[in-house]
């Protein structure tokens, strides 16, 4: 392939196809270390968009504030897409990597509208069904396969995807998930009927509610979320928290039914 700048989620995703890409002339890694499906998407590009979003990661962050503290601060320096930017030098083409969950796709559709006229290529992890995994759980075999199989993104495509992105941005929803594989808005509330579902009168840790949520819903969203959604959840009364331990994951969270009993890590 010509030398290529390779876009990809942050974290272990961005590891192994640093690692994959290492020692090739002219190839670079860039990571988008944005949260994507989560906070006001309106006036992306502009010092109050990124001041609305910043303040909204604030807010529901606070909760694991004093665990990672460290990794909300760092979010600071990138919220309003600013690692997209400036985009590539005029014709060089540019591979995008990504998968089948919501900050997959959505950030898919972002490059498309950030970067009009890039020559994209998609190496979309959802291609190796076999799999099953998210980018960042793919090993360096699985990425050297997936990146065989990278296709160049139509312009016509390329411009369908950035009008949804552009959709996206002009609706007030804090929350974005998949349906039909579009990513779309949704209520904050969106995961509370399942997470309530998974608590009962015995109390449990926070952790182990969320951990359940992640492995057994058909889509999830950070734990750090679904925490602010508990604490939301228990000043409705609609659960009772102990939140008296400064990581969220030790908290203790029952059904408003019975006194129960705190179950093992």
């Amino acid at each position: 392939m010509l030398p290529t700048l390779h876009l990809s989620p942050p974290g272990s995703a961005a590891f192994g196809i640093s690692t994959l890409i290492y020692g090739r002339r002219g190839h670079r890694l860039r990571e988008c270390n944005e949260l994507l499906a989560h906070g006001p998407l309106q006036s992306m590009g502009t010092e109050a968009g990124r001041q609305a979003r910043w303040a909204y990661f604030a807010r529901v962050w606070q909760v694991d504030a004093q665990w990672r503290g460290p990794l909300l601060e760092s979010l600071r320096g990138h919220i309003g897409l600013r690692d997209l930017r400036p985009p590539p030098r005029s014709g060089q083409p540019a591979l995008l990597w990504c998968d089948g969950t919501a900050e997959g796709q959505l950030l898919l559709r972002a490059v498309c509208a950030l970067w009009p006229g890039t020559p994209l290529w998609v190496a979309d992890a959802s291609w190796l069904p076999e799999v099953a995994e998210p980018l960042g759980a793919l090993g360096p075999q699985d990425l050297a396969r997936l990146e065989a199989l990278a296709q160049p993104l139509p312009r016509k495509r390329q411009a369908d995807l950035s009008a949804q992105w552009k959709a996206l941005t002009y609706s007030n929803a804090l929350l974005r998930v998949l349906q039909g594989g579009q990513p779309v808005g949704v209520p904050e509330s969106f995961f509370d009927a399942e997470l309530l579902a998974l608590c009962s009168p015995v109390a449990q840790l926070a952790g182990r509610v969320a951990g359940a949520h992640q492995a057994g819903a058909a889509q999830s969203c950070s734990d750090s979320f679904l925490y602010y959604r508990l604490q939301y959840l228990a000043g409705q009364g609609r659960l009772h928290l102990d939140a008296s331990h400064p990581n969220p994951a030790y908290w203790q969270v029952r059904s408003p039914v019975g006194q129960g009993c705190a179950l093992p890590v």
